[in-house]
């Protein structure tokens, strides 16, 4: 599994524990700044204001507009929920994308340390947060930051499930919600069964029962 080593390390010590935590606060609040920057920055594009008028129809006809056009269906709901919870100015509507912007750099620091470790967590964390394009979109209202975010749980999940009989299920629901953030998710979970399929075909069998649920979800 991840982080596994043959030899044993010592315990961290309080003082290496204190030092990460004020660096993982400094980073978070360097990232978080760079967000609200852009959040007050921003200003509406000619896609964004479709968004805005798409999370305005009715549920009802909303439903099936989707289904006729089913380019990012996730995003959009959150944004009517959203817009509902926090009103129609585009600030509060950009800062959608903000917040799901934000998770996904914890679910980065997240991955990242359990494949390897917290320091090297730390340092993914803070390339992803501060990477120019990350911080370019992460208040666009549309679904690039619904889309990073389940791509990412898709590996975090994948990894679960590869080395584990466990996250089947979550596995199955973050790969349609990803496929309902954006129809080219799918070659997220491709990749996966290709890896599967070169690097160890016996463990196929549960990951075909995932995506069998996927797919199931999606109809």
């Amino acid at each position: 599994m991840p982080n596994n080593n043959i030899n044993v390390e010592k315990s961290p010590s309080p003082n290496n524990s204190d030092n990460h935590i004020i660096l993982f606060l400094l980073t978070l609040i360097v990232i978080i700044g760079t967000r609200a920057i852009i959040l007050a920055k921003g200003s509406l594009w000619t896609d964004e204001s479709f968004s805005i008028q798409t999370a305005e129809i009715p549920f009802a006809n909303l439903i099936k507009l989707l289904r006729q056009d089913s380019g990012d269906p996730l995003y959009i709901f959150l944004l009517k929920f959203w817009r509902f919870l926090f009103g129609e100015s585009p600030k509060a509507m950009m800062s959608l994308s903000t917040l799901i912007s934000l998770i996904n750099v914890l679910i980065i620091y997240k991955l990242t340390k359990y494949i390897f470790n917290k320091n090297t967590a730390l340092i993914a964390m803070f390339i992803f947060g501060l990477n120019p394009l990350t911080i370019h979109y992460s208040a666009d209202i549309r679904h690039y930051t619904t889309l990073n975010l389940t791509t990412i749980l898709s590996f975090y999940y994948f990894l679960i499930l590869y080395f584990s009989n466990k996250g089947i299920l979550p596995y199955a629901i973050v790969n349609w919600l990803g496929i309902s953030s954006h129809l080219f998710f799918c070659f997220v979970p491709i990749g996966h069964l290709i890896f599967i399929c070169i690097i160890n075909f016996q463990r196929i069998k549960k990951f075909i029962l995932s995506y069998l649920i996927t797919t199931i979800l999606h109809l």
